[in-house]
């Protein structure tokens, strides 16, 4: 198995620059041909979100869509990927960032009761203690 990393998804993704674009459909489609898996760290798909939110200004729902998607494609293998998927569902009804509900999840596995922060769109969200 390999590893991508966010600049290979994304790449594959918004197909914005035609070699490098190429070269990662290449890699993708060539793992689908083999039944290989790729693997896909939850730092990937934050990365990928932050990329899609910020530089591509997809909408939340596009974004969400686009993660769901990655979770369900068999050629990914998603760490954590019933965590992600809590994530995706608390993104899709929250107002904070994908990465913030998945500091909030990991921190809930790693058996803490809160994750204190200063965000204040977490303000209602369990698990969270804004200050």
């Amino acid at each position: 198995m390999q590893a991508l990393d966010s600049n290979v998804l994304i790449r594959y993704l918004v197909r914005d620059h035609p070699a490098q674009s190429r070269q990662a459909a290449q890699i993708i489609e060539r793992a689908q041909q083999n039944q290989e898996r790729l693997f896909l760290s939850l730092f990937v798909l934050c990365e990928t979100f932050w990329v899609l939110d910020y530089t591509y200004k997809q909408t939340r729902s596009a974004i969400a869509d686009v993660i769901d998607e990655i979770l369900e494609t068999p050629v990914f293998e998603v760490e954590h990927a019933a965590l992600m998927r809590a994530c995706i569902l608390s993104y899709r009804t929250g107002r904070a960032g994908l990465a913030d509900y998945v500091i909030g999840a990991v921190a809930e596995r790693a058996g803490c009761a809160a994750t204190v922060t200063f965000d204040r769109d977490l303000r209602r969200c369990p698990g969270f203690r804004v200050l």
